[in-house]
């Protein structure tokens, strides 16, 4: 009797701002039959990873397998109902630091009055890290309503038309409307898969399905 090849399973580390692609990872997972576990950004310092996916190499180790599966630049985003087709970034960092905390200090011509409902996440993460030295801005603790994922804040912001947040541009759905900023440009941050040990052939072949999914969204 044959037995039967034991699978080969990949321990897959993702940070939040990439959640939005777990179906993906394990999609992919099941066309070139390997077995993936994804760990919860939570726990990405206490399990071990044959494999991280990170948006933007910033404070990474980067001495290791290290392949770009993608791109994306952060977006501001604003409720569509909002009445505000741009901003500069100084408006932002007065929003940011708790110094313009209501839509009628941007001396809009309407009768919009409403209080600001800024999203971000925890100040630790690589997005926010990103958007505020983008602003050139320090961590404002408590300055912003804070929340876990990309997914769940353009959530947010498509139910308050006061609401605005920042998402790196995979995110975005019809649901929100992104808004220029004069005075700052955000350059395309990449997606990186970093490996412990260079990827065996089925690795290989997961992670460029992975890779093509994302092109495709």
């Amino acid at each position: 009797m044959e037995v039967p090849e034991k699978p080969v399973v990949v321990n897959v580390g993702m940070t939040s701002a990439l959640s939005q692609y777990e179906d993906v990872v394990k999609e992919c997972a099941i066309d070139v039959e390997l077995l993936v576990d994804v760990l919860p950004w939570v726990r990405l310092q206490e399990e071990n990873k044959d494999v991280n996916l990170v948006y933007s190499e910033k404070g990474k180790d980067l001495t290791g397998f290290v392949y770009q599966i993608g791109e994306s630049e952060l977006v501001f985003i604003v409720n569509p109902d909002l009445p505000l087709e741009s901003i500069t970034v100084n408006q932002l960092r007065a929003i940011y630091n708790g110094e313009m905390v209501d839509w009628s200090e941007y001396a809009i011509t309407s009768s919009y009055m409403g209080e600001i409902q800024l999203w971000g996440y925890m100040e630790d993460t690589q997005i926010m890290q990103l958007a505020l030295e983008a602003m050139d801005l320090p961590n404002f603790a408590g300055q912003w309503q804070v929340a876990p994922t990309p997914a769940d804040v353009v959530r947010m912001v498509s139910q308050d038309q006061n609401a605005i947040g920042v998402v790196p541009e995979f995110a975005l759905t019809g649901e929100v409307r992104v808004i220029g900023v004069a005075g700052v440009e955000f350059e395309p941050n990449p997606i990186l898969a970093i490996w412990e040990q260079e990827p065996i052939a089925v690795e290989q072949e997961w992670l460029q399905c992975v890779q093509g999914a994302m092109e495709e969204e």
